[in-house]
């Protein structure tokens, strides 16, 4: 334990795992047979025995884990699994013995640092008690001459040249013309040094400013040069049309209808939201019913509208779209849908299906279809709230008996395939 490492909490772990070394280990009592064998009847399979106190990594296996994500969690091995062909480690972030079969080990053997290249001295230190603890060496040193490292393995992070130790060479002959200064080094880009000192955002929408004014500043002498051409200047705030439209981007869309209701837009907002509702009661996505005919038991999912700025190439917004959604995240399984599973096309087919098309010379067509998840016909018996600030004249306490898959109900994407 005291090797490993381990708090004291994890004694029972220990035993736990010196009396199944204990069972599969000979003795003499049982005439070179392990307790193993002469209880089962079989040799015990030692292949999955590993390093206790080793470095454990654990498979995350979640389908809903982002892919920038850790796939994997260091933990620490603790023992072996009595009832199947597993592994205990125990994660010290959160002191809890994790028990998984998809467990990658790092070894002390595995550890050990390797020179990267056999002239390289990665620690000059290891090298030399190699070198004492070997004094007769089956073969004589050789000489390498010195030579200039690769641009790659001489450049730490922040683009400053390194000497990195080697093994002495023949010595220069001072008969011999000097050897050619190299060329200087190619040096990383600003931004990552800036990143290395601290300047770097720490928010996404910050890195997007940060970035933008960033290229306004590496544009500024093109500009007084289209100015002094007398060129018509852009009239954004950072005189760039680029840098303008990431500016426009960034701007937040409103996330509630009051905040709709409240920007300089709102007329856009306003009409967006007349032409969704008149597009869902054109496809007959719901029926209005009174709130007392929903069944006991029954839950109302409520609804919201969703807004985006719809913008070209330029960053200029062309169209205040309005998305009326349901909140899906308050279904109950098994009462307002079951299977929610909808195949999808994987990205090695897309990419299988451009390498062809262009091996071949094919044109490729592209559609896009226009509220497609209204399409798809509703199974379940689902119940909504109506859109704020669209209920029925005379009708606001009644509820929407839906008929059409809407956006943001689990089962969507299903009811559209099939």
């Amino acid at each position: 334990m005291a090797d490993c490492k381990f708090p004291p909490t994890l004694w029972g772990e220990c035993v736990l795992t010196a009396v199944y070394l204990k069972d599969r280990t000979h003795t003499r009592t049982l005439q070179d047979k392990t307790p193993y064998e002469a209880y089962y009847g079989r040799k015990p399979d030692l292949s999955h025995l590993r390093e206790i106190g080793c470095k454990a990594f654990i498979l995350v296996q979640s389908e809903t884990r982002p892919k920038i994500y850790s796939r994997s969690i260091e933990c620490l091995l603790v023992g072996y699994s009595a009832n199947s062909k597993a592994y205990r480690c125990w994660n010290k972030a959160t002191n809890r013995i994790i028990v998984s079969r998809n467990v990658y080990f790092i070894e002390g053997k595995d550890a050990e640092p390797r020179p990267l290249r056999p002239d390289t001295i990665i620690n000059e230190e290891h090298a030399d008690n190699d070198s004492e603890s070997t004094p007769d060496s089956p073969e004589p040193p050789i000489d390498h001459p010195t030579t200039p490292c690769d641009p790659d393995d001489a450049t730490t992070d922040d683009g400053d040249a390194t000497d990195v130790p080697t093994t002495p060479g023949t010595p220069p002959n001072p008969g011999d013309p000097p050897s050619p200064t190299p060329s200087p080094l190619p040096r990383r880009s600003d931004r990552l040094a800036r990143a290395r000192s601290g300047v770097e955002p720490e928010t996404p929408m910050e890195r997007v400013r940060w970035e933008v004014r960033e290229s306004g500043e590496r544009r500024a002498a093109h500009r007084a040069a289209t100015r002094a051409e007398g060129a018509s200047p852009s009239d954004g705030p950072s005189g760039d049309p680029f840098a303008d439209a990431l500016l426009s981007a960034a701007e937040d869309d409103p996330k509630t209808y009051r905040q709709a209701t409240q920007c300089s837009d709102a007329t856009a907002w306003d009409h967006g939201y007349d032409e969704e509702i008149a597009s869902l009661k054109k496809h007959k996505v719901w029926t209005l019913l009174p709130r007392m005919s929903v069944p006991t038991g029954r839950k109302i999912v409520g609804s919201r509208p969703h807004f985006l700025r719809k913008r070209n190439e330029k960053g200029e917004v062309i169209r205040n779209k309005v998305r009326v959604v349901a909140k899906g995240y308050s279904q109950v399984e098994g009462v307002d849908y079951t299977d929610t599973y909808a195949p999808i096309a994987r990205m090695e087919s897309m990419r299988a299906l451009l390498h062809i098309s262009t091996s071949l010379d094919w044109e490729i067509h592209q559609l896009d279809i226009k509220t497609a998840f209204l399409h798809g016909d509703l199974e379940e018996e689902i119940y909504m709230e109506q859109p704020e600030g669209r209920q029925e004249q005379g009708k606001e306490d009644w509820v929407c008996k839906l008929n059409k898959t809407l956006y943001g109900l689990k089962q969507a994407g299903r009811g559209w395939m099939s």
